[in-house]
């Protein structure tokens, strides 16, 4: 999913039904990957637009590794 992701962040019914037979995954399983998926990224580009960013604030290995998996994202700050 995670490279599928890449091409497309928002994939519509069709898309997620197809995945979910792809993956023997349910298409609501599917859906919820997804919207967690968004969600960690808009973390992620928040938390370099921000002001107060600093590298002290967040234990980078952990946030990038998980971000690039399909495993929630769990940030120090």
């Amino acid at each position: 999913m995670a490279s599928f992701f890449k091409e497309c962040p928002h994939p519509d019914d069709k898309q997620r039904k197809e995945l979910s037979r792809e993956l023997g995954l349910e298409p609501l399983q599917v859906k919820f990957w997804f919207q967690n998926k968004r969600t960690q990224m808009k973390v992620i580009i928040l938390l370099f637009n921000s002001d107060d960013f600093s590298l002290e604030n967040f234990d980078r290995k952990n946030c990038f590794s998980k971000a690039a998996s399909s495993q929630p994202l769990h940030l120090s700050l």
